[in-house]
């Protein structure tokens, strides 16, 4: 991944749609180092996964996002989550508040700019951790409900 990729987080996340907003993640979120352990883990299991291969697959990962995390991830009246920017680097940022208002996917604008629809967010209220990961032959697709 090109370090101009993850030094320029900020316009990486406007690039990809999103405003950055000021906020602090709830104080029961996870540490970010924690949130990537989770999903990338050996003991890592998702809520769904996609095969690489096959030329729709982008939309399939890109569908089940959405069926995935409607009402889990952003909060419907603002339009707002915290995201560990994507493109590397993303755990020294920390979790970023930022507003959605575009209404296209998400993984498919991140993976315009990194070549990869891998990304990690929190709920607003810390309740839900949404992540896709690329694992061997497939894409992994988590939606965990975290423990208040």
């Amino acid at each position: 991944m090109s370090e101009h990729i993850a030094l320029n987080w900020r316009e990486n996340l406007r690039s990809c749609g999103l405003t950055v907003l000021e906020g602090d993640p709830p104080s029961s979120a996870p540490m970010p180092v924690t949130a990537i352990h989770y999903v990338t883990g050996v003991e890592a299991e998702p809520s769904s996964s996609v095969e690489k291969r096959g030329p729709d697959a982008l939309d399939e990962v890109y569908r089940r996002w959405q069926t995935e995390t409607s009402g889990r991830l952003i909060n419907s009246e603002v339009g707002e989550f915290f995201i560990l920017p994507p493109g590397g680097g993303g755990a020294s940022a920390g979790w970023i508040r930022v507003r959605d208002a575009t209404g296209t996917s998400l993984p498919s604008r991140i993976a315009e700019l990194t070549g990869s629809p891998e990304l990690l967010s929190l709920s607003v209220d810390g309740s839900y951790l949404c992540a896709i990961t690329e694992e061997d032959d497939e894409y992994w697709i988590f939606v965990h409900r975290l423990e208040q």
